[in-house]
């Protein structure tokens, strides 16, 4: 029988009885109905695990090619339910120039994918969702470009400074298999190196957000 205010998203229940090792029925079934006291504990990513949510990494150089401009790409491939949240990416570059960053819907580039990594080793997934490819043919924008952002040579820059600029690229439920939502970064300089550092977490999208 169903209970009022019941929780139905298991991976919180689930996130406290891994945290506190409790057994038998789910510890939270029903959302409180008054003001009650509570006390906050921390909560840092070596609990992310616990939330099913799995830490994913790469970091990758596109090389220099004559006449041509660069670009790396991460694809969350459509169908695959997963939604991605970067919380890290660190640009540079041999020289100053602008770097542009665009949404799309997509394939990989090519044959330039590359491998990802999981950060956390208790994760039941052996690599990432999400995928990874570069393009040294200068690649476009897609949609046109949503941010420009422009670095001083050979100087790391961190685009991602607060959670609140965390970028979300989740899965489509809909259209072909082969292509996903994509989160697209090019260089604007033909003959250039393009750095990029990028972390991230994955986790299945719950019934209620796949509508």
């Amino acid at each position: 029988m169903a209970r009022f205010n019941e929780i139905l998203v298991g991976r919180y229940n689930r996130h406290l009885q891994k945290l506190f090792g409790m057994k038998d029925n789910a510890p939270v079934p029903i959302l409180g109905t008054e003001i009650t006291p509570s006390y906050s504990l921390f909560v840092g990513n070596e609990n992310r695990i616990l939330e099913s949510q799995d830490l994913c990494g790469v970091g990758n150089l596109s090389p220099a090619t004559a006449a041509q401009t660069v670009g790396i790409q991460f694809r969350v491939p459509n169908q695959s339910n997963v939604v991605a949240t970067f919380h890290s990416i660190i640009l540079a570059s041999g020289i100053a120039q602008e770097i542009d960053f665009s949404f799309g819907n997509v394939g990989d580039f090519g044959a330039g994918s590359f491998a990802s990594f999981i950060l956390d080793p208790r994760s039941q997934r052996v690599s990432p969702v999400t995928q990874a490819s570069q393009s040294l043919a200068s690649p476009g924008s897609l949609t046109g470009p949503f941010a420009r952002i422009f670095v001083a040579a050979n100087t790391p820059f961190e685009v991602i400074g607060d959670p609140v600029n965390e970028l979300v690229v989740p899965s489509a439920n809909s259209g072909p298999s082969n292509t996903g939502n994509v989160l697209r970064i090019i260089t604007t300089v033909a003959n250039q190196t393009l750095f990029v550092s990028a972390r991230w977490r994955e986790r299945f999208l719950e019934e209620s957000e796949r509508t």
